[in-house]
Order: C-alpha cells, then structure tokens, then sequence
C-alpha cells in the first residue's frame, strides 16, 4: 500500500508541470500588451494596437489603430512589429 501511495505522489509530481494550463487567447494579449508597456515598444496608447494572430500559435502582427479617437487613415493599419507569447511560461518576445 505504501508504494502505491508512493507511486502515485511521485506521478502526480512529475506529470504537474504537463498539466498547467495553457494561456487563452486573451491572457496571451494581456501579456503582450503589458510587455509592450513595459518595454516601451511603443508610443502609442494601448487603444491604439490592434493583435492579428497568427501561427504559431499566441504570435500576434501588432498593428496601429487608426479611427477617430487615434487618428490616422482608417483604411490602413501599419504593421509596427510581431510578438510571440509562450503559451506554457506567458513571457513575451518581440519579434521585427
């Protein structure tokens, strides 16, 4: 009985860290929006980016906003850069 306890403990740690969950789409955002604050990427206010995800998966185009309260030519949105958010650990990198 004891091995099987022990067996079982041993499992349950191992296969913790395959089990942690995975960020969602829009945790993925909210990280790479912070990392951009963070690493001042960028001048322009956070209503002011728009995220294109593309593969793989969590990377994001980065793209101006442009509307009325941005400004700009709302029939374009210019690519600033790309990001990539690991979806097991959340930490950002930025990509050109």
């Amino acid at each position: 009985m004891r091995l099987q306890f022990t067996a079982l403990l041993l499992g349950v740690f191992f296969a913790a860290p395959a089990l942690a969950a995975k960020l969602t789409e829009a945790q993925a955002v909210e990280r790479a929006y912070a990392a951009i604050a963070q690493g001042h990427w960028t001048s322009l206010a956070p209503e002011c980016l728009s995220f294109e995800p593309v593969k793989p998966e969590w990377s994001f185009v980065v793209r101006e906003e442009h509307n009325n309260i941005c400004g700009g030519d709302e029939l374009t949105a210019p690519r600033l850069f790309d990001v990539h958010v690991n979806p097991q650990n959340g930490v950002v990198t930025r990509q050109e």
